[in-house]
């Protein structure tokens, strides 16, 4: 996993589900800002009772360490 990545859950009877995992956007850099919002798009679609599109983007960043 990379830090930041977000995963967005949907509510699917008794259990959640993955509906969305990657980037939050298309600018990993600060710079002039992001022209996609992936993480955004993705709730929009969900509130419409669609499924997202894309569902998966690559998250761009560090990756999480875990002590040995």
């Amino acid at each position: 996993s990379r830090t930041p990545e977000a995963y967005l859950l949907r509510h699917d009877g008794k259990d959640f589900r993955v509906a969305y995992t990657g980037a939050i956007d298309n600018q990993p850099i600060l710079t002039n800002g992001p022209n996609t919002r992936y993480l955004e798009n993705a709730i929009s679609s969900l509130l419409r009772g669609v499924a997202p599109d894309p569902a998966v983007t690559p998250a761009v960043g560090c990756t999480i360490k875990t002590a040995r």
